[in-house]
């Protein structure tokens, strides 16, 4: 076969095909970055789904639980679990909303919630979260206590409980319709919420009275209030049986105790006085003498009223004699015992003769080998303890032998003056400090018996015992451990005390280490033997005699006439 290209059409052909390839090569080539826009454009955004959800499903949207969030995409299906109920929505300006009925579900449950959506490409988004309490049952009243049987008088507290099937919250003032007499009233919400038993109180006036017994009603009144579970389910019915109140009484005009006032937790010796104090609510007047049974080891004895009549604090007082004797404590009696007497009140009303027995296992009596001191350790066996002599004023000390260490505050003479052991002034600020702490410490403990005389033939046994004022002892005085090495003896003098051939002697193996005397003034000797720890707040001047002990003084010292000291060693 024979082709014939004339010479015209192929050079034509020929400058069109130069063209073609100058015209290709002036367009400029694709760069790597504008491929990357490319496929960027055809990525979608990550879809983001949120919940707005009720925290509570109750028995008023059990079956139409509504939820609602929020969307990334438009059109795309937003995929909702409730519990074990499944639902959807479609993204609608970024937005969607369900409706769920939630019945199937058990109750008193937490139940999850999620929320989803894919995008255009596909992608699953991000999926929401959260938990929904369901509780649809509905609380009830299970029952309805009155206040105990008695009679109650001005002040006291009319207390009806309300026990429901579940725990309950209280919003406002509900209350209960009572009657007092011929007179209607409320016995109004008090306390309670957030349990399953609610109080209502109804507290009485000085006006009230019933003789016969109050009455109660049903139901109870919301007043504008609440009653509600903890998912908000209302007590629909607040309907109940009212219980007996027959024996509740009401007598506002009268007279009730409302408090005992007993003596301080110590021990009581022969002569000392249980004195109680009994409160009343209102004025009382008293005839006679109404009396108090106190069981004091077994027996029975009685503290008689001696003052307070035309007041609210009646007085009754026992005096323990040296046959009492109580080692774990008295006990008390209620009621009171006119005993031919009479309480009355101005009001005309009754007067309550029972009381709530205050504890009185403190109150012993005539303890053997119970000093009934409590000092702590600390405030006896401290720094200022360690001295034979500590002086916190001037020293003035003449023939006289010091056993043991000496400390004095300010200048003094020491001549022809016996220091066994060191000598220190001045005092450190620590010792001046313990020296205060002993001595409040033996003002602290109460008194088991109060003394008087010169102590001349005198026995004590371990224990506290006092001077309401200044004393002058002389002779021999007995201290008596009853065998017990560690027995404590204080003797507080509450003056100045004077003493002149004075001796005290220790029997049954105890330790002049703990006896100590407590002295609120000056204290001076004169051919004196001594025993114990003398710690007076005033000045000190010892002639002659001894003591075994120590002398710790806030004041002055002055030491002669062949004193002799031998000091204690702090355990």
């Amino acid at each position: 076969m024979h082709f014939k290209i004339n010479s015209l059409s192929f050079s034509n052909f020929f400058m069109m095909l130069i063209s073609l390839m100058v015209f290709t090569s002036c367009i400029p080539s694709k760069s790597s970055n504008d491929s990357k826009e490319v496929e960027d454009s055809n990525e979608s955004t990550e879809a983001v789904v949120t919940i707005n959800s009720s925290t509570i499903i109750n028995n008023t949207n059990m079956s139409s639980y509504t939820l609602s969030g929020t969307c990334s995409e438009n059109n795309r299906v937003v995929s909702v679990v409730v519990g074990s109920v499944s639902v959807s929505d479609i993204c609608a300006s970024l937005a969607w909303s369900v409706t769920v009925d939630i019945s199937v579900d058990g109750d008193s449950s937490v139940l999850a919630i999620t929320a989803d959506h894919d995008n255009a490409s596909g992608d699953t988004a991000v999926q929401a979260t959260t938990t929904v309490l369901k509780d649809t049952d509905v609380p009830s009243i299970i029952n309805v206590l009155a206040p105990l049987a008695g009679t109650y008088y001005s002040g006291q507290n009319l207390d009806f409980s309300v026990v429901f099937s579940e725990t309950i919250v209280v919003t406002g003032l509900p209350s209960i319709p009572i009657t007092v007499g011929a007179s209607s009233a409320s016995a109004v919400y008090s306390f309670g919420s957030g349990t399953n038993t609610l109080v209502f109180r109804y507290v009485v006036e000085s006006t009230d009275g019933d003789a016969n017994g109050i009455n109660n009603a049903s139901p109870i009144a919301l007043n504008t209030g609440t009653i509600k579970d903890l998912g908000l389910n209302n007590v629909d019915d607040l309907t109940f049986t009212p219980p007996s109140t027959l024996t509740v009484l009401v007598d506002g005009l009268g007279a009730v105790i409302v408090s005992i006032t007993k003596p301080s937790n110590a021990t009581y010796l022969a002569g000392s006085d249980l004195d109680f104090i009994i409160n009343y609510n209102t004025l009382i007047n008293v005839v006679g003498s109404p009396r108090m049974a106190i069981d004091i080891g077994g027996s029975v004895v009685y503290a008689t009223y001696t003052s307070g009549s035309g007041s609210m604090a009646l007085t009754f007082s026992y005096n323990v004699t040296a046959l009492d004797l109580d080692t774990d404590g008295i006990t008390l009696s209620s009621p009171l015992e006119l005993n031919g007497g009479n309480f009355t009140v101005p009001s005309l009303g009754e007067v309550d003769l029972d009381f709530n027995l205050p504890n009185t296992s403190g109150i012993l009596v005539n303890e053997i080998l119970s000093p009934g001191i409590d000092i702590p350790t600390s405030a006896i066996y401290n720094e200022a303890s360690a001295y034979t002599v500590l002086v916190k004023g001037n020293l003035l000390c003449t023939d006289t032998s010091i056993s043991g260490d000496l400390a004095f505050a300010s200048a003094g003479s020491l001549a022809s003056c016996s220091v066994s052991g060191s000598t220190n002034t001045p005092i450190s600020a620590q010792a001046l400090i313990d020296l205060d702490i002993i001595y409040d410490a033996l003002t602290t403990p109460a008194c088991d018996q109060t003394l008087s005389g010169t102590l001349a033939g005198v026995t004590l046994t371990p224990g506290v015992y006092c001077f309401t004022g200044a004393a002058t002892l002389t002779g021999l005085l007995t201290l008596d451990t009853e065998g017990d090495p560690n027995a404590f003896f204080i003797i507080r003098i509450g003056g100045a005390l004077t003493a002149t051939s004075f001796t005290v002697d220790m029997i049954g193996s105890g330790d002049p280490c703990n006896v100590y005397w407590g002295v609120m003034g000056a204290t001076t000797t004169t051919s004196t033997d001594f025993k114990g720890n003398l710690v007076p707040s005033g000045a000190i001047t010892m002639t002659g005699g001894s003591i075994t002990g120590s002398l710790l003084s806030k004041a002055a010292v002055t030491l002669g006439g062949g004193t002799s000291i031998t000091g204690c060693v702090a355990p």
